[in-house]
């Protein structure tokens, strides 16, 4: 060292190793610099540290490697407390807003809009704004979150756990959040988004498959039960119920006010029930929201279907293709490689994620 300050001050007085003030006057144009510091490593293995600091409390007395504080007076400039050039590298625990962090890293605020905001304008590649990645590793048994996120409401106010909005140009697609799991070698499941409570989309869902899990009704404390959906080509509505025909052996079916104006293309099924009706058909089919029934014994019970085409604005505007080419670079790829024996090297999800400069959990 070329210099050494210690201060050796016992009492219960503040005790500073150096204390440095820069004082540019707010008539000027220049800066004020409390301290300037420089390091220059040598040619060999040695480390340059522009400054180095350490502190050592004693009892319950906090202990700052550096204390910094930054007040503009009366100017309109920034009030940096600490501003760097460069990488930061922290061993411990990072809080803002707080001076007791229990996490890595722990922001604690009451700001009106965000106590973060990230913004990547890459204009020439990938951008993001925020990466996270928990990685539990296969020799451990606890759980691994990426990012974990909690929103409590207030008296009239509403919570979101996270917002997330993408806006893509040209013919990008826009997702605002994307999601990938895999197993890796485990034989768990694998949960690109798992949730409990309800679920909410105004656009369109697809998927693989699907279906509900319940516990089951007969055991709800050690099985589940599953059901899948039923699936179809067209954007299709099922209604059925049962009807007791009239002394004539015919019925009359009403519908709902908006049946005719969500629905077209019409078809129907009869099953009449304790009973043969070999002539049992359709009397007269849908129109003013209504179809009769006819050609059955009297009094028998009738079960009936009928399906419908959606004819409304969302569904004439956004028709779902039955067949689709795959285009760019998901050709050669699979959703679900596993499926045909073929291992995630030919998985879209790994192409899309190596496109934006993701690895796939598992694919290490």
């Amino acid at each position: 060292y070329l210099g050494y300050f210690y201060n050796d001050n016992n009492t219960s007085g503040n005790a500073y190793g150096l204390y440095a003030r820069g004082d540019a006057l707010d008539t000027g144009t220049g800066t004020g610099r409390g301290g300037y510091f420089y390091g220059r490593g040598g040619s060999a293995s040695g480390t340059a540290y522009g400054t180095q600091h350490y502190a050592y409390a004693y009892g319950a007395s906090p202990a700052y490697g550096v204390y910094s504080d930054a007040d503009g007076g009366t100017t309109t400039g920034r009030e940096w407390a600490f501003y760097g050039l460069g990488d930061g590298y922290f061993s411990g625990k990072v809080g803002i807003g707080t001076s007791t962090p229990t996490l890595a890293l722990e922001v604690r605020g009451s700001a009106e809009s965000y106590l973060g905001y990230f913004l990547n304008t890459n204009a020439n590649g990938n951008a993001g704004g925020i990466t996270a990645i928990g990685d539990a590793h296969s020799s451990v048994n606890g759980l691994a979150y990426g990012g974990y996120f909690i929103a409590y409401g207030g008296s009239d106010g509403g919570a979101f756990g996270t917002v997330a909005l993408a806006s893509a140009n040209g013919s990008n697609n826009a997702y605002g959040i994307y999601t990938n799991a895999t197993g890796g070698s485990t034989t768990g499941h694998e949960y690109a988004l798992y949730g409990f409570g309800d679920g909410y989309i105004s656009g369109i869902l697809t998927k693989g498959g699907g279906g509900f899990k319940i516990d089951h009704p007969l055991d709800p404390e050690n099985k589940y039960l599953y059901h899948s959906f039923v699936e179809s080509p067209d954007m299709m509505n099922v209604y059925n119920g049962n009807v007791v025909l009239d002394e004539n052996g015919e019925a009359t079916v009403t519908l709902p006010d908006w049946f005719e104006t969500l629905n077209r293309d019409f078809r129907y099924q009869l099953t009449p029930i304790g009973a043969p009706g070999p002539n049992l058909y359709i009397a007269q089919k849908i129109a003013n929201n209504y179809f009769r029934i006819a050609g059955g014994q009297a009094g028998i019970e009738v079960s009936w279907q009928v399906t419908g085409i959606r004819q409304d604005a969302f569904a004439n505007a956004n028709r779902i293709p039955v067949e689709e080419d795959k285009q760019g670079t998901e050709v050669g790829t699979y959703l679900h490689p596993e499926a045909f024996g073929l291992t995630q090297d030919r998985s879209l999800a790994k192409v899309q994620a190596a496109e934006m400069g993701q690895e796939i959990p598992g694919e290490k």
